[in-house]
């Protein structure tokens, strides 16, 4: 739901992975990971299997194992802005969480053969040529969608920004990748 919010302590971990992935809400891990994996895959298959018991029946299923971070979505794997000025020593925050995290959205690769007329006798596939479907999901970011693995900051006791060994202001930016088509093409015939 476009309200719901999924949050961990800084530096934790959240890793969702599905058949499918549709994320509507807010995911929050603050200098940590946030890990999603649409794993093209339907109920009864193994969570690990390079297969998949779905049989398509069109040539094109695109948009089934799709991998969605809708319009009111957030996923929020930045550093924390640390405000420690005065702050004595039971009180201190510290800079261990200034830095971004990582998100990370994956759809793995997978197909599968088409049976049907509808596949079997598409214009330009060659007598006996089986009808290989591609299965793989898109990652789709909807406008609106927001994925923020941005640097935070920290401001030490003596009210100036933590600074690094170059003297400059200390934290780094986390990094986002979106990876489409991972691992290996394996074709089956389903049973």
């Amino acid at each position: 739901a476009a309200d719901a919010v999924l949050s961990v302590a800084p530096g934790g971990t959240v890793s969702l992975a599905g058949g499918s992935v549709d994320i509507e809400g807010d995911i929050i891990a603050r200098s940590g990971t946030i890990s999603l994996e649409a794993k093209t895959l339907v109920a009864g298959d193994l969570p690990n299997s390079t297969t998949t018991g779905f049989t398509p029946d069109i040539p094109d299923p695109s948009g089934l194992f799709d991998l969605v971070v809708g319009g009111d979505a957030f996923l929020d794997a930045s550093g924390l802005w640390v405000n420690d000025t005065g702050a004595d020593l039971p009180d201190l925050q510290g800079g261990a969480f200034i830095d971004g995290g990582t998100i990370a959205l994956r759809t793995d690769t997978r197909t599968a053969i088409c049976k049907t007329a509808e596949c079997t006798q598409l214009t330009g596939l060659g007598m006996g040529v089986t009808p290989i479907v591609d299965l793989t999901g898109n990652i789709v970011l909807a406008g609106g969608s927001i994925l923020d693995a941005s640097s935070g900051g920290r401001i030490t006791p003596a009210g100036l920004f933590q600074l690094d060994a170059a003297g400059r202001a200390e934290g780094r930016g986390g990094g986002i990748s979106l990876r489409t088509e991972v691992g290996n093409f394996t074709t089956f015939t389903n049973p």
